[in-house]
């Protein structure tokens, strides 16, 4: 029974169930400006340390129950989600500046969650290319921001899919679904993602690498801690970038009795207490 209360304390206010009757309208993607990107992929490691030591409630992660995830002989960082996803639109944001201190991203798109809801400004990956010597990144834009098809997962993510989130949801199909190497799962926007709510992407974009204000500060922490998790399954390389972050506190949920929970839809609120960390 306690783990129940601790996995429902840690995520089942704060997932996004997949087929949302409430998309609303609006523009698809479009090409992100150059300008943008740069920006996005290029956060000081100083500002995120910064962040992170400040931001003391993100959303934890927790254990993947699939198994090491690997292609190419490299680690894997498996991203599901949906453009009208709200918790999908906040949590890409830190999700690009993560693995961009690991690789290059091209043709990143922007866009923004469905506009009744949340209507938050963000990016989207579909159509988009990312290169690594250090990981594998896959991503499936699952729906359009007005919950039309676009990307389907593969039989294997599927699988995987479904099975980490029944684990501690009682139920697949949620979004975003983010599996970093097979070991951490983040089901759910690192930071609350009412905090973007009607917020367009150039408003949105002002406040990355500027930790005076709470949307900066807690992207930034966010973008830290990604990029601690995933150091943790590249081996801690490349070293000039994992010895940077060493010392942020990653958290993970202690979920060691066992057990699942029920999904629930709706904004994430709140914090959870986390009691480990990566690393």
């Amino acid at each position: 029974m306690g783990a129940v209360v601790a996995v429902v304390a840690i995520v089942a206010v704060l997932v996004i169930v997949g087929i949302s009757n409430n998309s609303g309208s609006g523009p698809l993607r479009q090409p992100a400006p150059q300008a943008a990107v740069q920006t996005i992929t290029n956060v000081p490691d100083v500002v995120l340390t910064s962040a992170a030591s400040k931001i003391s409630n993100l959303y934890p992660a927790v254990p993947g129950v699939t198994g090491a995830l690997n292609s190419g002989g490299k680690p894997e960082l498996l991203y599901i989600g949906a453009e009208f996803c709200p918790f999908c639109a906040a949590e890409r944001w830190p999700l690009i500046i993560a693995l961009s201190k690991f690789g290059t991203f091209t043709n990143l798109q922007q866009t923004h969650s469905a506009v009744t809801d949340g209507n938050v400004g963000t990016w989207s990956f579909y159509g988009a290319t990312y290169t690594s010597k250090y990981l594998t990144f896959t991503s499936v834009e699952n729906e359009t921001n007005t919950s039309q098809p676009l990307q389907q997962p593969t039989a294997a993510q599927q699988k995987i899919w479904t099975t980490n989130e029944t684990k501690y949801l009682g139920q697949g199909g949620s979004y975003p679904f983010i599996d970093i190497g097979g070991k951490y799962l983040m089901l759910s926007s690192q930071y609350t993602d009412s905090i973007v709510f009607n917020k367009n992407f150039s408003t949105i974009l002002g406040t990355v690498g500027s930790n005076n204000n709470t949307v900066g500060a807690s992207i930034d922490a966010a973008g830290a801690v990604m990029t601690k998790y995933i150091c943790d399954v590249t081996g801690n390389t490349p070293a000039s970038v994992c010895k940077t972050f060493s010392g942020v506190n990653a958290p993970i949920a202690n979920t060691s009795s066992g057990g699942n929970s029920s999904s629930t839809s709706g904004s994430s609120s709140g914090a959870s207490t986390a009691t480990t960390a990566a690393g």
